[in-house]
């Protein structure tokens, strides 16, 4: 089970359309009218773990039902400022959904990369360009082998869930969302903290895809 707790978020300036099938060309359709104004992620035991408000410029991720946690702001359309309940800038997710990149909150160093491969798999690597993750597609969804062993991303009918190796659920929504950004919610890597699980489940989430018609 992922060290750090993480959450997925499909914000209300969704642009884009993917199945996350390899190769698929992603369209300019906006989703934008067929996101929720709140979208909640349950824990294994069926409990709210997180709750995604949906805000003008973005959204605010909260814990259980009430507790700010973090605040999501696109400030560009291949930027995404991550910011915390103090309002403390924390970092930005840059570039383009095949290709995405962790900064600090100066804009000058490069903690993150993650980039999708030719054949649909995704490679997490370090700024100094180590890997550090392996996303490997499945019929599926995704299998993440981290540091702490492997975990997965599974499409079920209408529900989407993340499992741990013994296959008990980590979390899990039937809100519509994309199968690679709920991976990212195993992401477990040395240096690798709570909110860039998050904010890279956010920048997926809201390139891709806005329909659970993902292809199995």
């Amino acid at each position: 089970m992922p060290r750090h707790v993480g959450v997925l978020i499909v914000l209300l300036f969704a642009i884009g359309c993917s199945s996350d099938s390899p190769g698929e060309v992603r369209s300019g359709a906006n989703n934008a009218n067929t996101l929720p104004a709140k979208i909640k992620i349950k824990s294994g035991d069926g409990s709210t773990a997180f709750a995604i408000k949906r805000k003008d410029d973005g959204a605010k991720v909260v814990r259980g039902e009430e507790a700010e946690w973090l605040r999501l702001t696109r400030t560009k359309p291949d930027k995404l400022k991550v910011k915390d309940a103090s309002d403390t800038v924390l970092g930005y997710i840059t570039g383009s959904p095949d290709a995405l990149k962790i900064k600090n909150a100066a804009q000058d160093t490069v903690w993150f990369k993650l980039s999708r491969q030719p054949d649909g798999d995704y490679k997490l690597k370090d700024g100094q360009d180590q890997s550090r993750l392996t996303i490997k597609k499945r019929d599926y969804g995704y299998e993440v082998e981290n540091a702490s062993g492997y975990c997965k991303a599974k499409r079920k009918g209408d529900k989407l869930s993340l499992r741990n190796q013994a296959e008990e659920t980590v979390y899990s929504t039937k809100d519509p969302m994309a199968t690679i950004a709920m991976a990212c919610l195993g992401f477990d890597a040395p240096e690798f903290e709570p909110w860039m699980a998050m904010a890279l489940a956010v920048r997926l989430a809201t390139e891709s895809s806005a329909t659970t018609q993902e292809s199995k």
